[in-house]
């Protein structure tokens, strides 16, 4: 079907016609007005693995999901509304927070400018990998599930000012292995 698309859009550059202007597609290169490809934003992937790029690439689906979910949802609804359509109000997982949670927003730190301090300074790739980790936890961490991570934390009695961190409700700190890694809440799941 793409295929057909796009020799489709091949065959009206070559057949316009004098009142037809080649302004009116968008040019792509010099022989070549456009074409049409199809995104899979279900491509959502978890391995046993994950890591730095794969965090990129759900990091990625997320901000397609929030934009499939705001265009398709939330502003044809908002239209519905005011154009005073009888409809039914169609619920949505929104992903906001967990986008807020990787690249901070609302006032808050995300995981990427966590990520881009804990890289900075001395110390080796393993101990960097450690102390961007802990510093994950302590921003964002919990070790109950992601719904009860909601809630807030008792005061830590170790300097921390004494005030109580709220936990993001799709931060998870893993019970076992939480010196190096995390688990992110996505709207396909959890990734590790």
């Amino acid at each position: 079907l793409v295929r057909r698309v796009n020799e489709t859009f091949k065959q009206d550059k070559d057949g316009l016609s004098d009142n037809d202007s080649v302004d009116d597609f968008e040019q792509v290169g010099s022989n070549q007005m456009g074409f049409i490809g199809v995104l899979d934003i279900y491509g959502f992937e978890v391995f046993e693995v994950n890591g730095y790029e794969q965090l990129l690439i759900n990091y990625c689906n997320e901000k397609l999901q929030r934009h499939f979910n705001r265009h398709l949802f939330e502003v044809e609804q908002d239209l519905y509304a005011s154009e005073g359509v009888d409809w039914t109000y169609i619920t949505f997982n929104d992903n906001r927070l967990c986008l807020e949670l990787i690249e901070g927003g609302s006032g808050s730190v995300g995981i990427l400018n966590t990520l881009d301090d804990a890289w900075g300074g001395m110390g080796n790739a393993s101990e960097k990998d450690v102390k961007f980790v802990s510093q994950l936890h302590k921003q964002f961490g919990s070790t109950g599930s992601p719904v009860k991570s909601t809630k807030k934390k008792k005061k830590n009695k170790g300097g921390g000012g004494g005030v109580g961190l709220v936990t993001h409700k799709h931060y998870v700190t893993p019970k076992f292995g939480n010196d190096r890694q995390f688990i992110i809440v996505h709207y396909a799941g959890e990734v590790r």
